[in-house]
């Protein structure tokens, strides 16, 4: 059945998510391959049938330290092989947690989905919230034309400044002229940078790191915080000390705070702060920030916080988005590794630079712009330490590079909703149609047992499979976006199907042809009571199974 569904949506053609890269991750097996956003891989071990869910899957179930033989098409048509292996990031999570990939992800398309228009509450909100309409066509960023996605981010991430503006093309409502439309977006600078193998690096600007800034104050999940509540109201029954959920606000981070000091580390970076928050997992932890009052006059404010885990994860958090102070010129450390060019100035943990060759400076935007502008030079820095008393040094500053951050925009969304970039598969003919489609179950086939193997052989974790509250979550989402979709969804879950019901387990087909099998070779029938402690054994296995995959479905559906 899988075939002749596959087989009729490759003979009408349907739309799907080509095998183009869109981003690669920094120290990443593919960045170290050469693999480069905009490369198209048109050919995986072998198999020229390709799109990006193959490109996907392949990492997963490739043996681990082998090689995952690409051909790849690049800008003028010119074609290379290239072997990568991939490997497991530093950093994963949810679906992917200790699955092996090789570090890159899909290309998309600058256009913001057409498709939200269907949903009012969605387009007022991604206006409220952006500026932006369904259709609006990304044209430049900071006045620089952008073609490709990879471009966007690049000039986006380059961006050392308190706001990026973008340039789109709006016709709106559907259907209207075209006209030019300009719109301005807070940046935001993180501490971190990625790395596939290190989890992240530290950002710096030319060896000088900001201090870390509170840019939005989160809450444990709901559920969970609903779950805390419950049990803070039980331990208080007892007798037990309770937080009080109702604390004064200058009792909490605020967004806008700069931590100076966490746990007795003065001025932390990222990695301090993190490693000091996990020591503290379920214990006070003493907090010191610079908060600014009414006047906008800095003054610093003591904390106690108490670090929680988040849920499906073993990471410890406070409860805040981190990001570097860029609206003070305060340099919270200087980096310890050397940098190639760069002279690093001596600063104490603190200092306040108040001028960069003899130019004042009110924020850390300034410093960076006036570093820029003195590349290949030997300049003197002036500051102020955290005591008060005034100080001065000097720095080289590269001739190239030097910047190591990571800018993106401060758009209240987890991330711009673009359209998927996807290109049609279509078949010439039935009997390409038929090959196409015999191609993609044997794909998916093949795909499910390597998984099963996998996950015997513990390299897949078992947060990974769905069941069938997942399923029907999936189906939904799949099916509200277009009918050929989602039958290509149901030739997928027949394909699964097909193969969990031949699994040599009782009460699946499966099981009942291996009972056969050693009918024929015993030469008798078995056992009734074996037969029906087998079959129970079976039962069992799939319910628990079953309790399995649900638990990790209602994970899914409380914490994402």
């Amino acid at each position: 059945a899988a075939i002749v569904l596959f087989m009729a949506l490759f003979s009408r053609g349907i739309d799907l998510i080509p095998a183009v890269i869109g981003d690669v991750m920094p120290n990443s097996p593919a960045y170290e391959a050469g693999l480069r956003p905009g490369d198209e891989v048109v050919e995986v071990n072998g198999e020229r049938f390709v799109d990006y869910e193959a490109l996907m899957v392949a990492p997963v179930l490739s043996g681990k330290g082998r090689p995952i033989t690409l051909v790849v098409r690049r800008e003028g048509g010119r074609e290379d092989k290239i072997r990568v292996v991939a490997e497991k990031p530093a950093l994963s999570s949810g679906d992917m947690a200790g699955m092996r990939t090789i570090g890159i992800s899909p290309a998309h398309t600058l256009t913001i989905s057409p498709k939200i228009a269907q949903k009012p509450k969605e387009v007022k909100l991604l206006y409220e919230l952006t500026g932006l309409r369904p259709g609006d066509e990304i044209k430049a960023v900071n006045n620089i034309p952008v073609k490709t996605p990879w471009e966007f981010k690049e000039r986006i991430s380059k961006t050392l400044a308190p706001t990026a503006t973008l340039t789109v093309s709006r016709s709106w409502p559907p259907g209207s002229p075209r006209t030019l439309e300009t719109i301005s977006f807070p940046v935001r600078i993180g501490p971190v940078v990625p790395n596939f193998r290190e989890e992240f690096d530290l950002a710096h600007i030319f060896g000088l790191r900001p201090c870390l800034k509170v840019a939005a104050v989160s809450e444990p999940a709901e559920v969970m915080g609903l779950f805390r509540r419950l049990f803070e109201g039980v331990k208080s029954l007892f007798g037990a000390d309770a937080q009080n959920p109702e604390q004064p606000t200058n009792d909490k981070l605020q967004a806008g705070d700069m931590l100076i000091r966490v746990a007795g580390i003065a001025y932390p970076n990222y990695r301090q702060l993190r490693e000091t928050t996990t020591a503290h997992k379920g214990k006070d932890m003493a907090i010191t920030v610079l908060r600014a009052d009414d006047t906008g006059r800095l003054g610093q404010v003591d904390l106690t916080v108490r670090p929680f885990e988040i849920p499906r994860s073993d990471r410890v958090a406070i409860g805040f988005i981190p990001e570097l102070a860029m609206v003070q010129p305060i340099v919270a450390q200087v980096v310890e590794e050397e940098i190639p060019g760069i002279g690093l100035p001596q600063l104490p943990p603190g200092a306040t630079i108040v001028a960069v060759d003899g130019q004042p400076v009110k924020t850390f935007y300034e410093v960076a712009n006036l570093l820029e502008a003195k590349r290949g030079q030997r300049i003197p820095i002036d500051y102020i330490d955290s005591d008060g008393r005034a100080g001065g040094t000097g720095m080289i500053v590269p001739q190239h590079d030097g910047v190591h951050v990571a800018a993106q925009l401060e758009t209240g969304l987890a991330a711009l909703p673009f359209e998927d970039y996807r290109i049609p598969f279509k078949a010439d003919n039935v009997f390409q149609a038929a090959g196409m489609g015999v191609k993609k179950v044997h794909q998916f086939i093949v795909r499910t047992l390597m998984t099963l193997y996998r996950l015997i052989k513990q390299e897949v974790p078992t947060s990974s499979l769905m069941g069938p509250v997942g399923i029907i979550s999936v189906s939904y989402t799949i099916a509200d976006t277009s009918l050929i979709h989602y039958l290509y969804f149901l030739g997928l879950l027949s394909s699964i199907l097909a193969v969990m019901n031949l699994l040599p387990l009782p009460v699946l087909d499966g099981g009942v042809i291996l009972m056969l099998v050693i009918e024929k070779i015993i030469g008798r029938p078995i056992n009734e009571k074996v037969q029906a402690a087998v079959t129970y054994a079976g039962l069992a296995l799939i319910l628990a199974l079953m309790l399995l995959v649900t638990y990790n479905d209602i994970l899914r559906f409380l914490f994402g």
